[in-house]
Order: C-alpha cells, then structure tokens, then sequence
C-alpha cells in the first residue's frame, strides 16, 4: 500500500471517530528514513542514532518539531 493510500485509511477511521486528519511532513519523513538507513546499516535497534542524537534532536536537525516518541519495529 502507497503512503498516501495508507494515510487515507488513517484519516477515514479518524474521521469517523470524531478525529482530526493527519498530514504527512517531509521533515519527519526524512528523519525516519535516516534513522532506519543508519540502523540498518549498523544492524543495531536504539533510538539513540550513530551520531548520538535522540529522536527530538533527529527532528529537528531534519527541519520538523519535536514530538514525544517513536516507535521501532526489528524486521525480521
């Protein structure tokens, strides 16, 4: 499933549960898609990168707002 197909999923839950829709962020995209190049290639799971940045610090340096957490899934 694409991106945005997804998050039209999301949104159309959200939507019928009385919930504002979601957007996608390039900036939060392309701190994850760091975050996954540099755990995959150190073949380790943290949210501490290899620069030693937490996942706030990895969004900002990657232009978007800090949130307050992240979800790491191993693939298998």
């Amino acid at each position: 499933m694409a991106e945005q197909d997804l998050l039209n999923v999301i949104n159309n839950y959200r939507t019928a549960n009385g919930l504002q829709p979601l957007t996608l962020s390039a900036n939060l995209n392309r701190a994850a898609e760091w975050t996954a190049a540099d755990l995959a290639k150190r073949w380790f799971l943290s949210h501490t990168d290899s620069l030693g940045r937490d996942p706030q610090q990895r969004i900002t340096d990657c232009g978007g707002v800090p949130w307050f957490g992240e979800n790491l899934l191993p693939v298998q």
